[in-house]
């Protein structure tokens, strides 16, 4: 099943049901609230108009960014950030690529 597993649709959220599934991921990702605070980049610029980086809250994202595209199949999307930029989901599992890439279609 891949991704699917999570359940995450793409607008980025859960149905109820499926977000208890995500429950262990959701009490790492409080955690990591407390973990992001340290000294690691929240992103990276790689190209003049690509940065990459963690999940970042909505004042942590570059001020020029137009689209921030989410690849986390456990998490749902900040609704913040739907408020602020263009946005596009494709769930994928660590280490894997997007599912859209497997498609016939491309």
């Amino acid at each position: 099943m891949g991704s699917r597993i999570f359940g995450k649709r793409y607008d980025g959220s859960f149905r109820w049901y499926q977000a208890l599934l995500t429950a262990p991921y959701l009490i790492f990702w409080c955690a990591w609230q407390v973990v992001r605070l340290g000294p690691e980049a929240t992103w990276n610029q790689i190209t003049p108009w690509l940065y990459l980086g963690r999940r970042p809250t909505v004042d942590e994202l570059p001020p020029e960014v137009i689209t921030g595209i989410n690849l986390t199949a456990e998490f749902p999307v900040d609704q913040q950030l739907l408020r602020k930029c263009s946005y596009l989901c494709l769930p994928t599992l660590d280490a894997h690529i997007p599912e859209i890439w497997h498609s016939s279609r491309w």
